[in-house]
Parts: structure tokens; sequence; C-alpha cells
């Protein structure tokens, strides 16, 4: 018959993915002959020196990496790579176990890949999923250390335009650990240094790849999710504005585009900014990813002055009319419900 103490670390175990320590098993009354005792008639299994296991319980990555981290011998939270894949950022593959400890800390388990530092403020932890790890702004700050710049930024602008982060969040995080020499912090500062608080983040892996493709192209840097009207009406906002050139871009992922409800409401917001004076590309995934060279020529024929006639002349016929005798240097903008 199961014991009150059974109850409650069947209870822990519940909220930690299935396992517990030793040391928890102390802690709520329980002694090591009880543990022993356990483990012989089979309702509970070592993992690993001082993680135990209920019996019949599933192996899960949760439970890997809540095991790795009770296994450290002083605090020590899931980090970098494994952090990433705890909260869900694309790309961030759920097998490998990661963690930091302060200095001092030893982890028992093997396949774990562990980290030291010597500064992890509670700022910089948090709960996810049950398992001690560090902060959103932490992780993105430590994958710098081991995965390529240009992946980090894209994993930046990600967490930026769905809110699980702030610019501000970043500072922070940037300023509490800030040492001369480091590399990691190099990247980061970098990485901070190119948006500030008013930075505008690509809403999509496909707006993050054309946003790569015209730096790389030595193109100018275009505006993001600008509001743009007629003069008269907003018209709606776009994912990129050429201000000089007056050149619009959208990029069209299927899921939002594919429709063709979708598609003629988008024949019809180009057809208002042409007459309002913008010229409009499109460009799809399959020509950002597999033909980035000819989206480079297109935008440098359309910004040069000479673009197609049926990306430009459809609607400039009729701007005079729409946009009349607006001042040239403030078309086109307005605020969304005016």
């Amino acid at each position: 018959m199961a014991s009150d103490l059974d109850r409650r670390v069947e209870e822990l175990a519940s909220r930690q993915h299935g396992v517990f320590s030793t040391r928890q098993v102390l802690l709520l009354g329980g002694n090591t002959s009880f543990v022993q005792h356990r483990c012989e008639n089979g309702r509970w299994c070592r993992t690993a020196h001082g993680v135990l296991r209920l019996l019949g319980t599933e192996t899960t990555f949760e439970s890997e990496v809540m095991a790795a981290v009770l296994g450290a011998r002083t605090a020590a939270v899931a980090s970098h790579r494994c952090a990433a894949a705890l909260f869900g950022l694309p790309g961030m593959r759920r097998q490998s176990v990661e963690l930091t400890t302060l200095p001092g800390g030893v982890l028992r388990r093997r396949g774990v890949l562990a980290h030291r530092t010597n500064t992890l403020p509670n700022s910089q932890q948090t709960i996810v999923r049950g398992i001690p790890c560090t902060s959103i702004g932490r992780t993105l700050m430590d994958l710098t250390a081991v995965l390529h710049p240009r992946r980090v930024e894209r994993l930046v602008d990600h967490c930026l335009s769905r809110k699980m982060v702030s610019f501000e969040a970043l500072s922070r995080v940037y300023l509490e650990v800030a040492k001369p020499g480091r590399r990691k912090l190099v990247v980061f500062r970098d990485l901070l240094d190119a948006r500030g608080p008013d930075y505008v983040p690509p809403e999509s892996e496909l707006e993050a790849r054309f946003v790569a493709l015209t730096r790389e192209a030595g193109l100018p840097v275009p505006e993001r999710q600008v509001d743009l009207g007629d003069g008269n009406a907003w018209i709606g906002r776009v994912d990129f504005l050429f201000r000089s050139a007056r050149v619009v871009v959208e990029v069209d992922g299927a899921r939002f585009h594919s429709g063709l409800v979708d598609r003629r409401r988008d024949a019809d917001r180009d057809r208002r900014l042409q007459a309002a004076g913008f010229r409009v590309q499109r460009f799809g995934w399959s020509e950002v990813v597999d033909q980035p060279r000819r989206v480079v020529q297109r935008l440098q024929e359309v910004m040069s002055g000479s673009p197609s006639r049926e990306s430009w002349t459809q609607g400039s016929r009729r701007r005079a009319e729409v946009v009349g005798g607006v001042d040239g240097a403030g078309v086109g903008e307005v605020t969304p419900g005016r």
C-alpha cells in the first residue's frame, strides 16, 4: 500500500516529467533505506547518480533535461540549444541536453554538454515546462557562442517579432554580463547595435531572408512594415519600402497569399499603391531562396528607373488624378484608420 511519502513523491514527479532526486526524497521526510527499498521492489529506478524515475513513466526530451538538472551537484539550468528547443524556437532540435552551472557545478550524466558561467542572475533564469532554464534573452546571447551569427540573428528577429522578448530586455542581459574580450558578447553586441529600440523585425523567415539578400547585394536598407495610403485613405501595411526610390516590396508566403480571395485582395492593393506613385514588386519563397540574383536584378532595374512596364505603367497614368496636389515628400503615408 502506498504511504503518504509515496504519494508526495509521485506528486513531485508528476511536476518534473517523472523524475526526482534522492535529495528531494530526503527533504520530503524519506531516508536512504526508503529509497533503496523502493528501487528494489520495482517502484522506482535509478537513471543517474542521485536521480530516480517512477517506473513506467515515459522517457522524453523534457525528462532527460530535468534529470540532468537534478543530477548537477549545484544549481544548474537548461541553456543554449537545449533552452532554445524548450522555448520552441524554429530549427532547434529537441535532442541535445545542454546545461549551464555556476563555478563548482558538476554534471554527473553522460551525454550532457556542460557550460559554466560566473554570472547568472535570477533575472536571467526562468521555468519552461517545469524545467529551470535560462531566460529567452540569455538563451539568445548564449547561442552566439555555439551557432553561426546569421542564424542567431534570425532567431533574435523571430523572438522580437513575436514579442517573446524586447530590445530593452536583450540590452539588460548584455549589460549584466558584459566583460571585455568575450567573443559571444562581441557578436551579441553587434546584433544589438544593428538594431535599436525602434527596430522593426521581419515577421517571417521569408522576410528575414529578403533582408539578408538585400544586405549582401549592397542595396539600400528598406524600411519594414510601413503603413501607406494614397493621400486620402489608408491602403495597407507593406512588407518593405525603399523610400527614396518609392519601391514597395511584398514577399508572399504561400500560407497567406495562396487563396483566390487573397490574390484578388493583393492585386487590388497593388493597383492602389501604383496609383499613389509607388512601384510594387512581389517575390515568393522560391524566388527569394532559389533565385536571389534574379530578385536583385529586378530590384536594381526598378530602382534605377527602368522597371518593366507591368510593374509601373499600369498605375502611374492614374497618379495625378488620385494624388492630386499633395506634396510629393509626404504622399502616401497615413496612419491606419484615418
